[in-house]
């Protein structure tokens, strides 16, 4: 319903977060209930122990179980992959009561129906589908629900043994169907909907969830359960269970909800929503181990989980069609540039600009190729960095902003039109990315699909990789490590310079000013000790933009962080005794704001001016004598992307 032409303006919208944060709907949790194989047959063998003719498979019972312990949120352990912790699942810690259960086909709901209570004594079952009237319908969700019905005939689908137990209230209730509980029913008390197969419809997954996050008295959360069951093999390599069809109805559900719920995007979120469970048996030695592997298995799931729902897989698409943009805007570019004067001046100053302050190899042709990629990139920057001045960074960005504003009023923003819903995108990811590993996640996602289609020549040409965010962080906490141990210096000491050769987007950078090791003595670092370098023009600009917003974020973060603590001070010291202590601990908390105060002013004044650029302020004036002072000063560095480094003593 996009086309406006057809349907007309949106009147009102509500998004599926506001209404959550409104208090309309329930939040939700994703809960994934991962059984082993051989637990499921240690079941079964009590099973058969008990005497009861059990037609379960290994697989049908592993599912069941798993659907058991997330319903009893029996032994949960919740792993957040951010921070490499894992502890027992305390919140809303109650039993669920009442959940749906989804199948593929009629037979399937049906046995389950049939062999749940083999499973546990605790789960009560019927079963619903398309052949039971609208009152058969109605009965079995006042059953569900709970409620008081008037006496009515006899169901022949219900069992008996089911009715008796009605007024007992078991500890859940569970109602199978295959499909015709997806929509058109109101249970406000549900507390979960379960996914046994995939349904091959998003449509239908958003519907069945919908169920569950009705608001009700004393619910805090709705919950999708995803019960899979794992070979001891695909518990050893997890990389290939995640590839397997026993996951597709993880991806389905995920995909389902990240198209209502934009807030999937970032990495803090899918750790808030998404929970691995196991069974984690008898024994200490049995706990360690299952929780090792949950740990695991948790950790390559979330890494996936992007790609799994959809995002970069859309970029693509657009990346091949970049290409040819790139292509149609270069031939304009180049004609206005021969037929029209004012342009050709400014485009001359442009090339001047590039060859004086970056490389003097660069030819016409990359210049072209520059204005190219900067048209239709900068609405990308400006979705994730929206309070940023493009044009303050430094001589080229003033004069390509300058060329590219010309350019725009002879139409060429018009080659960029089909890029309108990419950008839209991008613009619900940036928004929805509040974590900093989920944006600087963005940003390499955005530069990698980019490259990978639309400028292939050159990531061919250069041999572009890029290395993921968890291996950059343990690069950095190594090198901390080493200096620490050896050194008995910190990366964040003066003297110690840090060089990143081939910074490409800059995540190198902005991880270690993120990871707040440098905070003793940031503003000094950025401006005199951290170095970066990159050869391919669009990449510059990303890490120049990547790196200048991190800064200023972190320093905005520090002085928020000083001015919390110098409240927490004042209070705490309200109550001392001392008034020379009290003085003392004011006048330093005082100190500490007017030093952090003074160093966001002097970076702002200076245009947020980091060691990537040596460019003067002065449009008129271009400076090369800058190089011989960071050739001096810069004799040994910490090489980031090698992990080679050296310890500068002195100045």
């Amino acid at each position: 319903m996009d086309d406006e032409k057809l349907f007309g303006t949106t009147i009102y919208e509500l998004r599926f977060h506001k209404a959550i944060q409104d208090g309309l709907l329930s939040d939700y949790r994703v809960i994934v209930s991962v059984i082993s194989e051989s637990m499921a047959a240690k079941y079964l063998g009590e099973i058969t122990k008990a005497r009861e003719n059990s037609k379960l498979d290994l697989y049908d019972a592993g599912q069941m179980i798993g659907f058991v312990n997330a319903i009893k949120k029996r032994k949960i352990t919740f792993i957040d992959t951010d921070y490499g912790t894992s502890e027992e699942y305390f919140d809303d810690a109650k039993p669920m009561r009442r959940a749906v259960a989804f199948y593929s086909t009629i037979r399937n709901s049906k046995f389950a129906t049939e062999n749940f209570k083999k499973i546990s004594h605790d789960i009560e079952c019927n079963h619903i589908d398309g052949t039971h009237n609208a009152y058969e319908k109605t009965q079995k969700l006042h059953w569900l629900a709970g409620e008081e019905i008037e006496e009515i005939e006899e169901i022949e689908e219900i069992e008996d043994d089911a009715s008796e137990s009605q007024a007992s209230d078991p500890s859940c209730r569970v109602l199978c169907n295959a499909k015709c509980l997806t929509e058109g029913i109101d249970v406000p008390n549900l507390d979960a909907v379960a996914f046994f197969q995939p349904r091959g419809s998003v449509v239908d997954v958003v519907q069945a969830v919908g169920r569950a996050i009705r608001k009700a008295e004393g619910k805090s959360y709705g919950y999708v359960i995803l019960p899979v069951v794992l070979t001891e093999n695909e518990l050893q390599s997890i990389d290939s269970a995640l590839k397997s069809k026993k996951f597709n109805v993880i991806w389905e559900a995920l995909k389902a909800l990240r198209s209502h719920d934009e807030r999937l995007i970032d990495s803090a979120r899918i750790n808030e929503v998404v929970s691995v469970i196991g069974e984690s048996g008898s024994g200490r030695e049995a706990i360690e181990a299952t929780l090792f592997t949950l740990d695991e298995l948790t950790e390559a799931m979330k890494s996936v989980i992007p790609k799994k729902l959809g995002d970069l897989e859309y970029w693509e698409q657009y990346a091949l069609k970049v290409g040819d943009i790139m292509r149609k805007l270069s031939l304009r570019i180049k004609g206005l540039t021969e037929q029209n004067p004012d342009i050709a001046n400014l485009f001359s100053r442009f090339c001047k600009s590039l060859q004086s302050n970056l490389n003097a190899s660069f030819d016409i042709d990359e210049a072209i190729a520059l204005i190219a990629q900067h048209i239709i990139t900068k609405p990308i920057f400006e979705c994730i960095f929206p309070d940023l001045d493009f044009s303050r960074f430094d001589k080229v960005s003033h004069e390509l902003d300058k060329l590219y504003t010309t350019l725009l009023d002879f139409g060429l923003a018009s080659e960029t039109k089909i890029l309108e819903e990419f950008y839209t995108s991008v613009r619900s990811n940036a928004e929805f990315a509040k974590s900093d590993k989920s944006k600087q996640e963005l940003i390499k996602n955005l530069y990698n699909t980019l490259f990978k289609e639309a400028f292939k020549k050159t990531q061919e040409k250069l041999g572009i990789v890029y290395t993921p965010i968890e291996v950059v962080d343990f690069i950095i906490y190594s090198l901390e490590f080493v200096l620490n141990t050896h050194f008995g210096k910190s990366l964040g000491d003066t003297h110690i310079n840090i060089y990143d050769p081939f910074t490409g987007t800059g995540t190198f950078i902005t991880r270690l000013i993120q990871s707040g090791l440098l905070d003793s003595n940031l503003s000094y670092k950025y401006k005199n000790e951290l170095w970066a370098n990159e050869i391919t023009l669009l990449g510059y600009y990303i890490a120049q933009i990547n790196i200048t917003a991190t800064m200023h974020q972190r320093m905005q973060h520090l002085a928020e962080s000083t001015n919390s603590h110098s409240e927490e001070v004042r209070s705490a010291t309200e109550e001392s005794i001392n008034p020379e202590k009290d003085s003392k601990m004011r006048n330093q908390s005082l100190r500490a704001r007017q030093k952090l105060s003074a160093a966001i002013q002097n970076l702002d004044a200076d245009n947020m001016d980091s060691s990537l650029s040596t460019f003067p302020q002065n449009d008129n004036n271009i400076s090369d004598d800058s190089d011989d002072k960071n050739d001096k000063r810069a004799s040994d560095f910490i090489l980031l992307d090698n992990l080679l480094f050296t310890d500068t003593f002195s100045s």
